[in-house]
């Protein structure tokens, strides 16, 4: 299937490539045919025709292949251009976007026009005991635990939800217009896929899994507030255990800051 798009993709570019030439070359043959005429007008009207028709090949010659180079050239610093707008917002290790390109993203969903009765949920997502499974198995094993929780993050069959990583070990999902029932049950399937991720090494054993934080935008609530709600969701959720999902009530209590962080 992604070969059949990507043919399709190169057709559509080649033939885009060659329409910009051929618009080149008309375009020049229309200009260099109306200087031939102005010219042989006054100097010699018995010679224009013969040199309109030398002037049509000569620059139907020289237009095509210098507008299909300038095209040509035009099509690859669009692709080097978005392929650098990819990178450049792109966590390298998760393939997720990076905290920078995520919250940017999440602010302008925010801000566009809705068509429901919120903006959507946001899931702040942190790694239990991340420190341990790098004391224990290396880094490299830490690493592969990262790629192996954001492939987890991704599988949601949510298409329009934003996914970035935020931090070392902490992931946020965004989900356009979802409410609370909806949000959950998302983070409740990624919780489940992550929990099913266990390196064994020796006498060790680490069995991977998440805490979850889940909060509803409010109306003219700004982005840090936003994330920040989910932000102690997310710690209320190590307080209770770990490896469950904590979503915000309006009569939730609320535990002091030092308690929350000592949890995680």
């Amino acid at each position: 299937m992604s070969k059949n798009v990507d043919t399709q993709k190169a057709t559509t570019r080649d033939f885009s490539i060659i329409l910009g030439a051929v618009r080149v070359m008309v375009s020049a043959v229309i200009l260099a045919e109306i200087c031939v005429f102005s010219i042989y007008s006054f100097l010699d009207p018995s010679a224009l025709p013969r040199g309109m028709t030398v002037t049509f090949f000569v620059a139907t010659a020289v237009a095509f292949p210098i507008g299909y180079y300038i095209h040509n050239q035009n099509a690859k610093l669009r692709k080097l251009s978005r392929q650098l707008a990819i990178i450049a917002s792109t966590d390298q290790m998760s393939g997720l976007l990076n905290r920078t390109a995520f919250l940017e993203a999440v602010k302008e969903a925010l801000h566009t026009p809705k068509s429901g009765p919120t903006a959507g949920s946001f899931l702040f997502i942190d790694v239990d005991h991340f420190k341990k499974l790098n004391d224990d198995f290396g880094h490299s094993v830490g690493d592969e635990a990262i790629k192996a929780i954001a492939d987890a993050i991704k599988a949601t069959p949510e298409e329009k939800a934003l996914v970035g990583r935020i931090g070392g070990e902490e992931f946020g999902m965004f989900l356009p217009y979802a409410n609370k029932k909806k949000a959950k049950i998302v983070a409740e399937s990624i919780r489940r896929k992550v929990r099913k991720l266990v390196y064994e090494k020796g006498e060790h054993r680490h069995q991977l899994s998440i805490s979850v934080g889940g909060a509803l935008h409010q109306a003219g609530q700004s982005l840090s507030d936003f994330v920040q709600r989910a932000d102690e969701c997310m710690y209320l959720a190590k307080s209770q255990g770990r490896n469950r999902v904590v979503f915000e009530k309006t009569n939730q209590p609320q535990i002091p800051e030092n308690e929350i962080r000592q949890t995680a």
